[in-house]
């Protein structure tokens, strides 16, 4: 059977293009991102780590998603591959792989081979060796001073440099602390908070997508009815996601001993190219509209809106197979 890739258009709803949209260019967001959360007065930006639009309709049919079972779904494209550097980096530079540079969990530099996300090579930290800011010289955030929320021990990494320097960093110790600082963020004159929350995606790596991975992501889903709750009027929270995960079993293939004798560097990790998860939830005076937006890596977008507190209207396309 043959499986047609999936291309991501980086032209129009695609991760890449949100930050652009928020900042500087609405117009790219439109059909895509609801009109109000363009025009929204702040926004709050939260990048959930692993959390792809199936395992999120299996965990609505299991109850433990109560927040985001209460929004509406959309999907929108990630970027080609969709491993964690090189998404996050699109997503805050808002620019494809292609330009920014960071393009796989592990890159050929030289004669080396360069651990993106954690900035090292076989001889250890290579933050000097290969500078970040050189490497990646795009400028996070459209080169606008926003806060950004994320756990304390990356705070002085290699990709940090890479992806969210000049950020007013906000490095948080447990997840308990990350609503407290996206609290304290939005006191400042930025119009756009950025948070990120790795927890599923490490929890789906060490246990696969089981009851550890349910158990988190019912964390996530309170996480997010906490931020909601904070939320000044005017202000909007999206949520969104740089890849989902699958359990590939046994399924193992070797490779061949003479084919790798040819082969100079190898990466640990890949992933192909679809759709990931977008939410959206605003507050707007006294009213309350709530969008959300949940994509998936590789399929149709599926779209509807509830507004409460004022008229209702749904949106939907026909739903297909995601993971």
């Amino acid at each position: 059977m043959t499986i047609d890739p999936i291309i991501p258009d980086y032209t129009s709803a695609c991760l890449s293009n949100i930050v652009p949209a928020l900042l500087e260019h609405p117009v790219i967001g439109s059909g895509w991102l609801p009109d109000e959360v363009l025009a929204a007065r702040k926004v709050v930006l939260l990048l959930v780590d692993g959390l792809g639009y199936e395992k999120f309709k299996i965990s609505e049919q299991k109850k433990i998603v109560p927040n985001l079972a209460k929004m509406n779904h959309k999907r929108i494209m990630t970027v080609a591959p969709t491993t964690t550097a090189t998404a996050l980096t699109s997503l805050t530079t808002g620019r494809p792989p292609g330009e920014h540079g960071v393009i796989g969990y592990k890159i050929s530099v030289g004669n080396q081979t360069l651990n993106s996300l954690r900035w090292t090579t076989g001889s250890g930290v290579a933050a000097n060796e290969i500078n970040p800011s050189s490497f990646q010289p795009i400028p996070p955030f459209l080169g606008k001073k926003v806060p950004a929320v994320s756990p304390v021990e990356f705070r002085n990494s290699g990709f940090t440099e890479a992806h969210l320097r000049n950020t007013n960093y906000e490095g948080y110790f447990l997840s308990s602390n990350i609503t407290h600082h996206i609290a304290r963020c939005l006191e400042q004159d930025s119009r756009l908070v950025y948070a990120y929350y790795d927890g599923i995606d490490k929890v789906g790596h060490i246990h696969g997508t089981g009851h550890f991975y349910d158990a988190e992501i019912a964390l996530v889903d309170y996480l997010i009815g906490q931020i909601y709750k904070i939320l000044p009027s005017g202000t909007a929270l999206i949520v969104t996601s740089d890849h989902g995960m699958v359990d590939v079993g046994d399924s193992v293939i070797e490779i061949n001993d003479s084919l790798m004798q040819r082969i100079n560097t190898i990466s640990g990790k890949r992933g192909s190219c679809g759709f990931t998860l977008l939410a959206v939830i605003m507050k707007v005076c006294s009213e309350i509209y709530k969008i959300c937006t949940a994509i998936v890596l590789g399929y149709e977008p599926k779209t509807r809106y509830l507004m409460k507190g004022g008229s209702e209207g749904r949106f939907r396309s026909s739903k297909r197979k995601a993971w």
